[in-house]
């Protein structure tokens, strides 16, 4: 894969393959798809000092008048009252993750591009301060979920860490004991890549080379593929169900059920070149619908009932963030871009 990043964060990640910590082979850059057609996609915002490696990595969406997208060098910005509101920007501060309950209460996380060091950001309606101080030996943080004050980060070398300044005030960011199978021997764990819930009972975190890490009444177990080449680089909770959707290389889709069934595939492409490159990057719904963005410019729509298919796409390169709100669609991805569309439009072409 190549990595864009800093020196010191691409040797320390190269062992993941997965959306966060990286980009995708097979990425020509920025363009536009489409056949010159009018176009679904509306782009609502684009930095124009962005360079070709910037990208904003997550969409989390409240309405369509209360949106939060996070990227690299601390990109953070807030979609309220028809207008962008970008908040200021730290150069090698990369954020992968953010999650909330409500729009007062966020918390963002990722790492430094220069020395790995942890980023968590918390958000309360003023601006975003540091969730620092942390103990020594956080790493780098990959995603994050939560439900009240409790949070859970997803982190390198197979690591969740929990962290309740209620419950727990004096053990902040303590690390999950995970048990089960995946033995390694002396290699580090596979990263996580990310990490969703239904309730502190039904909890999935995925990664890298095939690892799932699931959390119910009695704590986590690991889980692993039989097929290492698999490798998981998104989670997404149905809505109203215990089911989770994992997002894969070879722009895979898998239903997980629960503990006791392997992942089912719901669809996978092997046929364009560099397959196992190429990543559904995030996944996004509701209790009936599927959208998943992806490497290749890949919008993915599955309503349930029906086959999968790829819907039309705003660019040809990787899009990493996604929002489903109504009937609308919100992608983000490369040169820090969002676009918009609405869902029935894309699946009436």
């Amino acid at each position: 894969m190549q990595r864009p990043l800093a020196m010191a964060l691409a040797a320390a990640l190269a062992a993941c393959q997965g959306d966060p910590v990286g980009e995708a082979n097979g990425d020509a850059g920025a363009s536009d798809a489409g056949d010159g057609g009018p176009s679904p996609w509306t782009l609502v915002y684009e930095d124009p000092k962005a360079a070709l490696e910037d990208a904003l990595h997550d969409v989390h969406a409240f309405s369509n008048d209360d949106l939060w997208v996070v990227g690299k060098n601390q990109q953070i910005l807030h979609f309220a009252g028809g207008k962008w509101d970008p908040f200021s920007q730290i150069p090698g501060a990369h954020l992968y993750g953010v999650w909330g309950e409500q729009s007062t209460a966020l918390t963002a996380v990722g790492a430094s591009a220069f020395d790995l060091s942890p980023i968590v950001l918390n958000y309360s309606g003023g601006g975003w301060i540091s969730g620092a101080p942390f103990p020594a030996g956080l790493p780098a943080l990959t995603d994050v979920w939560g439900t009240g004050t409790q949070r859970y980060f997803t982190a390198l070398a197979g690591k969740i860490y929990q962290d309740d300044p209620v419950v727990h005030p004096t053990d902040r960011y303590h690390l999950a004991v995970i048990t089960g199978g995946c033995p390694t021997g002396n290699e580090p764990s596979p990263t996580l890549n990310a990490i969703d819930g239904e309730s502190l009972d039904n909890i999935l975190a995925a990664g890298d080379s095939g690892v799932l890490a699931h959390k119910d009444s009695k704590g986590w177990t690991r889980l692993c593929a039989p097929d290492l080449k698999i490798s998981y680089a998104s989670v997404f909770h149905l809505p109203g169900s215990q089911t989770f959707f994992v997002g894969s290389n070879f722009l895979g889709l898998l239903w997980f059920l629960d503990r006791s069934k392997p992942l089912a595939q719901v669809y996978q492409n092997l046929a364009i070149s560099d397959a196992d490159q190429a990543y559904i990057q995030r996944i996004s719904g509701d209790a009936s619908r599927i959208v998943a963005v992806g490497d290749r410019g890949t919008v993915l729509y599955f309503d349930l009932e029906s086959d999968p298919r790829t819907l039309p796409s705003p660019a040809g390169d990787t899009l990493y963030g996604v929002a489903l709100s109504g009937d609308t669609l919100w992608v983000a991805g490369r040169k820090n871009r969002v676009w918009r569309a609405q869902l029935s439009e894309l699946t009436a072409q």
